[in-house]
């Protein structure tokens, strides 16, 4: 009974030791992303490595209700001794194209406060120093915004996205107006909600273009340093 009894121990040890190595090779982080792709909306498509340490992406897509995100061409390498706290530290994550559309739900919404409005919640805490992104486009109902290489030192935690000595290049904000409403002088970009608490350290716009209708205004160079708690833009 004794032989039997440490028998399945040794097996079950063995058992949680091959799951929590999966992550440390490459056959494991593929079967691992073939799990993760059964779940509905999520397909990621592995290029090489492994999640514990340097992973390549062809492409990761992610489609929740009326949003949908594509990321192409990334390339990131794994601080493992973050994993110990629950966080997700990457030493390096570049990726060559991010884009993230929001769908009009088509549905009527009641008008809402800010502090009515929910936020994103990250259950992991997300820290990217080296942060580079060659080409970022989002898309919402009434606005889009285009932009060329940003590098920034990132964080993700609970409901704060913060960015440290940012710099975005060839940045244009479009937003159509609302029906019958007139343009004003100077330019008045209208409130974005931002489901976010969002802290800057410094950001500077290399190159930046704003578009309200066929009201158009640029600027050569525009720094930013600043904390939005407001969760409006």
């Amino acid at each position: 009974m004794k032989r039997l009894a440490a028998l399945v121990l040794v097996l079950l040890a063995l058992a949680i030791a091959a799951v929590v190595s999966l992550p440390f090779s490459a056959p494991g982080t593929r079967f691992l992303f073939d799990r993760v792709n059964l779940i509905d909306g999520l397909d990621i498509r592995d290029k090489s490595g492994r999640l514990a340490g340097r992973l390549e992406l062809e492409q990761f897509n992610l489609a929740a209700g009326n949003l949908r995100i594509e990321l192409k061409g990334v390339d990131s390498v794994l601080d493992r001794s973050c994993l110990w706290r629950s966080a997700a530290c990457f030493t390096e994550l570049t990726a060559a194209s991010l884009r993230v559309m929001v769908a009009d739900s088509g549905e009527s919404e009641p008008e809402e406060g800010p502090d009515q409005k929910s936020l994103l919640q990250f259950p992991i805490r997300i820290e990217a120093p080296l942060l580079r992104v060659d080409e970022l486009d989002v898309e919402w109902p009434g606005g889009h915004w285009r932009q060329g290489q940003l590098r920034a030192g990132v964080m993700l935690f609970d409901s704060t996205l913060q960015i440290d000595g940012g710099e975005i290049s060839d940045a244009m904000l479009q937003v159509v107006p609302s029906a019958g409403e007139q343009p004003t002088q100077p330019l008045v970009l209208p409130e974005i909600f931002l489901p976010l608490n969002l802290v800057v350290n410094g950001l500077t716009l290399d190159g930046f273009e704003a578009a309200v209708g066929e009201q158009i205004e640029a600027v050569d160079s525009l720094g930013l340093v600043g904390q939005r708690r407001a969760h409006d833009l």
